[in-house]
């Protein structure tokens, strides 16, 4: 075991005069570190700010990419729909097939005598 001898530091006293607080940098007051200057701190600043309204714009844009996707299938099944209603109403309204349904019911064309006709 080796013997280190211990060394007490003791802090130094420092007068300050008014004219020594003049003379202080301003990097001192706002405790800015040496060799970063207030052009980099706006430029990173202003690049932190593109960098947040890059995540909401992309965020906004992906939100109404799935809105339009939701949109297109909604499209896509009523265009299937209406495709089956207008076949289903062209062959009901067949004048044959409507004339087979008339008589299976009992119908029959109306004569001269029922015909009103208003003016």
């Amino acid at each position: 075991m080796t013997i280190k001898s211990a060394t007490l530091r003791m802090p130094q006293r420092r007068v300050y005069s008014p004219s020594s607080r003049r003379r202080r940098n301003t990097r001192q007051l706002l405790s800015i570190p040496a060799g970063f200057s207030l052009k980099a701190a706006a430029s990173i600043f202003i690049l932190s700010l593109f960098l947040g309204l890059s995540f909401v714009t992309s965020y906004k844009i992906h939100g109404l990419a799935q809105d339009i996707k939701m949109l297109e299938k909604h499209y896509s099944t009523a265009q299937e729909e209406n495709k089956q209603l207008a076949h289903q109403f062209s062959s009901m309204a067949n004048k044959k097939k409507l004339a087979k349904i008339g008589k299976k019911l009992g119908l029959y064309k109306p004569g001269e005598d029922q015909i009103i006709t208003l003016r």
